[in-house]
């Protein structure tokens, strides 16, 4: 009996010390490396190591051997606590035909609760646990634009996170594992950023149009934290003219249409602020935000870059911001100067010339400036510029409404405010002594965007500046051939012929009487 007693004594410690658990943490004889896909060019990346890597001595027998487990790094006790977030993916028991890693808590093993079914959702938790507890993170890098190797890393389950991206994920993109049979691991970190783009439905302009500007981006996933700071300051150079109240200003999340409180959206000098907590309007995240609003095109603008500049900052961390850099939509109004002057000698101008300007598209239209402090008999007054006067810019079927402009001393007079397009200078009055045109004068103002790089430029027309190089002849013009005053000046040299030689005839036959 006694015989048997020991037996059984010895088999029980043979069981005991097959399940005794001596974590070891994994020595970093071969550190570990992580390599992140395709970084963003000066993007900061955190990696947060979640799970320590150790080993469990496991003894059968004489024979001892160690078997892979993990142990919860100090940081993320609270997020694995009981009811914390992640107590859910630790589980007591390992569920059948599963084969889960394991992972020391004190003095029992447990199980990760990680699978590929779940990683993402995971990988959202975690990030949320990081922003809001304010964990630092054991590595941060900057993104080069291309793939980048993070090396000297210890053993273990690792989260990469692209610092202020709103959208991570993409299956387990953002997890990985270094052990010490695959101490090296890839992330693809599918990440983007806030950011704004803009267009103008109209970049040639002219004065008094009104334009429409539009602003997109994407609602962010703003889970973490407790407010997201979503800022655009648009502002606009003083060719254009914005009032909020007067703008149609929309907002839009997809296709629902937001109205932004008093204290999200304000008039902001010639522009505006609109400032959104996106914690407040999740159930918009991931749609396409669209702004319309409209302004109005100034004088300031002929001759002038015009430019409306949009700003984004929104939150980096729950306590910082991050400002994007502007981004512009250029606008262009033009103007055609008339260099008036004496035909073979430019050096001297002619004043007195008189113009109208012809823009032909499906009619002959005139144009005209509207002054916003005259009457639409007084707009008809007779000037030299327009660049410096204009209010407003518009098209006449009405010769009689057309705006004439008269040339000065120097043979100068410029119409101003206008689009990019073809043109017909028409003078309807030559300097006095001169003759008039007989066929108008072409203009065309040409003005094309063209994107170098990222830079802009734009290339105008020196027709612009003084295309209209317009010469008169001095005299009275003659009537032309075949025309009546011809016919008439013809008749007349007849009778003075017959009536010449009727009196030849005379002469003659009185002569002969004479004798």
């Amino acid at each position: 009996m006694k015989k048997l007693i020991k037996q059984f004594s010895v088999f029980v410690a043979i069981i005991a010390t097959i399940f005794t658990l001596t974590p070891v943490k994994a020595e970093v004889t071969n550190p570990g490396v992580i390599t992140i896909k395709s970084t963003t060019k000066d993007k900061q990346y955190d990696i947060f190591k979640i799970f320590d890597l150790t080993y469990r001595d496991i003894t059968t027998g004489e024979t001892t051997t160690k078997k892979v487990a993990y142990t919860i790094d100090s940081t993320w006790n609270n997020f694995f606590g009981s009811s914390a977030t992640g107590s859910k993916y630790i589980l007591n028991d390992q569920p059948s035909g599963e084969n889960l890693n394991m992972i020391i808590i004190g003095d029992d093993t447990k199980y990760i609760n990680i699978t590929e079914s779940n990683v993402a959702e995971f990988a959202q938790d975690a990030l949320a646990y990081v922003l809001s507890n304010t964990i630092s993170p054991d590595k941060s890098v900057n993104g080069t634009g291309s793939d980048l190797v993070v090396d000297d890393l210890e053993l273990g389950y690792y989260l990469v996170y692209p610092k202020g991206a709103t959208t991570i994920l993409s299956g387990n993109s953002s997890i990985c594992s270094l052990t010490s049979t695959t101490p090296e691991a890839t992330v693809n970190v599918k990440s983007t950023y806030p950011e704004i783009t803009k267009d103008v439905n109209d970049n040639f302009v002219e004065v008094g149009q009104v334009v429409t500007f539009e602003i997109n981006g994407l609602v962010p996933n703003t889970k973490g934290y407790s407010s997201y700071t979503y800022k655009i300051t648009d502002t606009m150079t003083s060719g254009l003219s914005f009032d909020l109240s007067g703008s149609e200003f929309t907002v839009k999340f997809g296709d629902t249409t937001i109205s932004p409180s008093a204290t999200e959206l304000v008039q902001n000098g010639n522009g505006f602020i609109l400032n959104f907590d996106m914690t407040n309007y999740q159930a918009y995240k991931g749609q396409e935000i669209t702004i319309t609003y409209n302004a109005t095109v100034t004088k300031d603008a002929i001759l002038n870059v015009t430019t409306n500049s949009a700003v984004l900052e929104y939150s980096n961390t729950p306590t910082s911001t991050i400002t994007n850099d502007p981004i512009q939509e250029k606008l262009y109004s033009s103007r055609i100067t008339i260099d008036k002057f004496e035909s073979g000698n430019e050096t001297l101008k002619l004043s007195g010339a008189k113009f109208v300007l012809v823009k032909t598209i499906d009619n002959v239209d005139y144009y005209y400036q509207a002054f916003s402090s005259l009457t639409s008999t007084e707009q008809m007054t007779e000037v030299s510029t327009t660049s410096d006067t204009v209010v407003k810019v518009d098209w006449t079927t009405d010769k009689n409404a057309a705006t004439v402009l008269v040339t000065d001393t120097n043979g100068y007079a410029e119409f101003g405010g206008i689009e990019a397009g073809s043109y017909q200078l028409e003078e309807t009055e030559a300097p006095t002594g001169y003759n008039k045109l007989t066929s108008r004068v072409d203009v065309v103002v040409s003005s094309t965007k063209e994107i170098e790089g990222e830079e802009e430029t734009v290339i105008v027309d020196a027709s612009v500046n003084a295309i209209a190089k317009v010469a008169n002849d001095s005299g009275t013009q003659l009537p032309e051939t075949g025309g009546l005053g011809t016919k008439i000046l013809i008749a007349l040299g007849l009778i003075v012929a017959l009536f010449a030689s009727v009196i030849l005839v005379t002469n003659k036959r009185m002569a002969k009487e004479q004798f």
